[in-house]
């Protein structure tokens, strides 16, 4: 039978084959097509006992009542009105069964993304690593819902990077009828804006960390009842506001965050200026942030898998820019091993998070 490690050393073997062909601008197409069909097949033609949720996903569609129409929409539902139409639309109108809106869903988020890596990275074969080993394709598919807000959130960055404030806060409403979390994306506007100087964004950044990290308890219990009561808060509360799962996004947040500043350290001459005028660096500072505040409320680690994708491009294009001394390419061994190893681990101590083995196809 499979095992992690070997599915792990295949998708290696894959990358450094990819990333060994001569550069070219097919070279960046083939890579995406490759991985894109690869994750595809195996996600959207997953069976309901593959990945956490996609059971309870499963149960939630099959109950859908066909002669309802789509649009009517029970007050009790505790998922989000997005979700909830897209959900009925595909089952009452389209008449599909779970597969057919699983492959829906597994083509906007799988397609949203892959698209997003091929338009903004310029090495596209070690922002597709990054996003493998920091487990961020496998979370997307897990949390189907949170996957569609974070492809919505994809789209909300380009327009930051055209300046267009207003269309990227009306798109991050529209990503929050699938995900509330999604909200969190605001805070990327001050961050995007222009006007404001890097040092007070920082600044910024680095403030809201500690007091959100300080009076976790009053946005916890006091503004989101909700999750006051649920069970992320008393496993907060069992463990006295701390906890293994945060403390560990944390460092693999610290080890992201050192690397990216080393190869920043490392780029070449010309590059230097056109990398400090860019903010997608303080994206870096937000993903920290936020992974040292999960230490004290984990589930709002939920919010890291929003900027997953954007750090795996900032990154590769650090990398495809720095200057290629020995130095450079061994903290990139390096950073790559400590990658997988934290990736491993996961998967073999907590098999649980991910639930992808054993796999199974479907039962069609």
């Amino acid at each position: 039978m499979l095992n992690i490690e070997i599915l792990l050393s295949i998708f290696i073997i894959e990358i450094f084959l990819v990333a060994a062909l001569k550069e070219g601008a097919g070279k960046s197409k083939l890579c995406i097509w490759v991985f894109f069909i690869q994750f595809f097949i195996v996600f959207a033609l997953r069976d309901y006992t593959v990945l956490c949720d996609t059971d309870a996903y499963y149960y939630h569609y099959n109950r859908i009542k066909s002669w309802e129409p789509f649009y009517r929409l029970s007050s009790k539902e505790r998922f989000e009105t997005g979700y909830l139409l897209l959900e009925r639309f595909s089952h009452n109108v389209l008449e599909l069964n779970f597969l057919g809106f699983q492959i829906i869903t597994t083509l906007i988020i799988l397609g949203v993304t892959m698209w997003y890596i091929y338009r903004n990275s310029r090495c596209t074969w070690f922002a597709i690593f990054i996003f493998v080993v920091t487990r961020g394709l496998f979370s997307e598919m897990i949390a189907v819902r949170q996957g569609l807000a974070i492809a919505i959130g994809l789209l909300v960055f380009s327009l930051l990077k055209k300046d267009k404030y207003i269309w990227a806060a009306c798109l991050v409403l529209v990503a929050s009828v699938f995900h509330t979390s999604a909200l969190f994306l605001l805070i990327l506007i001050p961050i995007y804006m222009k006007g404001i100087s890097i040092r007070h964004k920082e600044i910024f950044l680095v403030g809201s960390t500690i007091i959100a990290f300080t009076m976790y308890g009053f946005f916890a219990n006091d503004l989101s009842p909700e999750v006051a009561y649920s069970a992320y808060a008393k496993t907060r509360v069992a463990q006295k506001g701390l906890n293994l799962v945060g403390l560990f996004h944390t460092l693999n947040a610290v080890v992201i965050f050192m690397y990216a500043n080393f190869l920043k350290s490392n780029l070449k001459r010309e590059k230097l200026q056109i990398y400090s005028r860019k903010p997608d660096h303080l994206v870096l500072w937000l993903y920290v942030g936020t992974a040292v505040v999960s230490v004290r409320l984990f589930v709002i680690g939920r919010l890291l898998l929003y900027f997953l994708p954007v750090i795996s491009v900032y990154i590769s294009n650090l990398y495809a820019d720095r200057r290629k001394t020995k130095y450079v390419q061994l903290a990139s061994f390096m950073f790559c091993c400590i990658m997988i190893c934290s990736f491993l681990f996961v998967m073999e101590v907590r098999p649980e998070w991910t639930r992808i083995l054993p796999y199974k196809f479907y039962n069609f």
